[in-house]
């Protein structure tokens, strides 16, 4: 079932140079890498959001039933970031966001570190409650 276009909450990490990323991908931005913990996390799944332009899932990522993880209100987002703020050290702000073209996730996740021939792998376990994605998003303004 696709919704196209909505309202619904982005929870994002507000970076130390004020950029706000998705939560999964709390690292140190690197050239083609993103270092996550012991895992390398590849640019594929580094994200950036603003109120000034669209941030659009990548189409690869699309072509595997992969979007932009949003939730569809106020409760699921806050619960979400309440169970990861401290991950982030406190830096976790959840906004309310124009979307387009929101699907429900595929059941599993897909690993943060590629294998060494550059493919995702399917984790164990299911999204955040509440979870939907979508093919882009917009900030339009902040809400915690």
């Amino acid at each position: 079932m696709e919704q196209v276009k909505g309202l619904c909450y982005k929870v994002v990490y507000r970076t130390k140079r004020g950029d706000l990323m998705s939560v999964w991908i709390r690292a140190k931005i690197v050239p083609n890498w993103v270092s996550f913990g012991k895992k390398r996390v590849s640019r594929l799944l580094l994200k950036s959001y603003s109120t000034e332009k669209w941030t659009e899932a990548s189409p690869s990522m699309l072509k595997r039933g992969y979007g932009l993880c949003v939730f569809p209100n106020r409760d699921y987002a806050n619960t979400f970031r309440a169970n990861h703020n401290w991950m982030c050290r406190g830096r976790i702000e959840v906004w309310e966001a124009q979307v387009e073209s929101i699907f429900r996730p595929p059941y599993h996740q897909l690993d943060l570190q590629p294998d060494r021939w550059g493919k995702f792998r399917v984790m164990s376990g299911a999204f955040p409650r509440g979870t939907v994605m979508c093919k882009r998003a917009r900030l339009i303004r902040k809400v915690s």
